[in-house]
């Protein structure tokens, strides 16, 4: 009597483990089978480029992870009458930079320094950002063939009121030029480089 031969069997499909990437986890479950997920996370310095969770495929391969980019922050904001450092193009997480004003302006706020965070943002922004508020103006700035007035001449000029110098010339002032300057709001002359006496 003739017998049949030793039939087939059926395996289960199974996955192998899913691709690591660099800065990044999964939680490790094996064995894995067609139809299983598993997410993926990036360390707080990184973020995740891609789809966050893989597939395990019915012919038993995964599909295409996502990659882990380092987290960067654009510049810090800026202050009007003031400046930050260090000043670089980019900023990692934990980067710190540091306000100070300009032209010897006090600075005020509750911090003058500002953190770039694990999500690319700032810790400081708008209205928690420091402040350069000028009070005073340093000496007005020199002009050639003359000076100003000995009765004006200070160490520091007010802008509350607004303080005014009057410049004397050698040989004259020229025709149309103002002989005056003042010390405006932003701490800073009104004219920056005076023109008013003959050569």
């Amino acid at each position: 009597m003739e017998r049949w031969t030793s039939g087939p069997t059926c395996v289960a499909i199974e996955c192998g483990d899913p691709p690591t990437i660099a800065d990044g986890t999964f939680p490790a479950a094996p064995p894995y089978t067609p139809t299983e997920t598993v997410s993926y996370t990036c360390s707080s310095t990184h973020t995740l480029n891609g789809p966050n969770s893989i597939t395990c495929g019915s012919d038993g391969t995964w599909s295409a992870g996502p990659v882990c980019i380092l987290t960067v922050c654009c510049p810090p904001p800026s202050i009007p009458l003031g400046t930050f450092s260090p000043i670089q193009d980019s900023y990692s997480p934990m980067d710190t930079v540091t306000y100070d004003c300009c032209n010897g302006i006090t600075i005020t706020g509750a911090s003058t320094t500002n953190t770039c965070r694990n999500d690319g943002t700032w810790s400081v922004t708008g209205a928690s950002l420091p402040s350069c508020t000028p009070t005073v103006c340093p000496p007005p700035p020199s002009v050639i063939n003359g000076g100003v007035e000995p009765g004006s001449q200070k160490l520091t000029y007010t802008i509350t009121p607004a303080e005014t110098v009057t410049y004397e010339c050698n040989a004259g002032v020229k025709p149309g030029a103002g002989d005056t300057n003042t010390c405006g709001a932003d701490g800073l002359w009104t004219t920056v480089f005076p023109d008013v006496c003959n050569p």
